[in-house]
């Protein structure tokens, strides 16, 4: 999550594949932890909009969006850490989606 903060809050993007790539990651590491605590809840908020199959611009809106409702309806109900990274993934994708880079 560092890198992704780190190339989005710093405007070093070096290009928009990169930025990608960290958000898959960051993305799988939370569907890894919710299927191994069987969390459906938030693996079904997930599974509406990630995979990025095409990495659209509406993906990413998609995909932003989703992960902000799950946040405003369920965030209570996540452990600390897994409430912590959905927290800063949302943030960090709030300059990327208004980017016009995607």
């Amino acid at each position: 999550m560092a890198t992704l903060l780190a190339l989005s809050n710093k405007n070093e993007v070096a290009s928009a594949d990169a930025c990608l790539e960290v958000l898959e990651r960051e993305c799988a590491e939370l569907f890894n932890r919710w299927c191994e605590r069987r969390a459906l809840t938030p693996l079904c908020y997930l599974l509406h909009a990630w995979p990025l199959t095409y990495r659209s611009r509406q993906q990413m809106a998609r995909l932003y969006c989703t992960l902000r409702e799950l946040e405003k309806s369920e965030a209570n109900d996540l452990p600390g850490r897994e409430r912590s990274k959905l927290t800063q993934l949302i943030r960090t994708m709030e300059p990327l989606v208004a980017d016009d880079r995607y």
